[in-house]
């Protein structure tokens, strides 16, 4: 999948998330870690975002959320994120 329409997609999925929990939906870069520099933006909201972006896409993204790295342990930038929904969907390292 073309990662300008992950990134799309996401993008706009994140801002769909803030404008419904009442919070402003900033700008956002491919440097935006959105879990630590949105502000609300928390583990929940990311799982939330998660289901929205697989209707979005009209896929599954079986390994937990995109907004985390694998081990969870680490929140990953937007630009992480695109990346990562790309291995996602296609099943290898984008």
């Amino acid at each position: 999948m073309d990662k300008h329409k992950i990134e799309a997609a996401l993008v706009t999925v994140i801002k769909q998330v803030q404008e419904t929990s009442g919070r402003p939906a900033p700008d956002i870069t491919e440097s935006t870690t959105p879990i630590g520099d949105i502000d609300g933006f928390d583990s929940l909201l990311a799982v939330e975002a998660t289901v929205m972006l697989e209707q979005a896409l009209g896929c599954t993204l079986s390994d937990g959320t995109p907004f985390v790295s694998q081990d969870g342990k680490k929140a990953l930038s937007l630009g992480q994120i695109v990346d990562r929904v790309a291995e996602m969907i296609t099943g290898r390292a984008a």
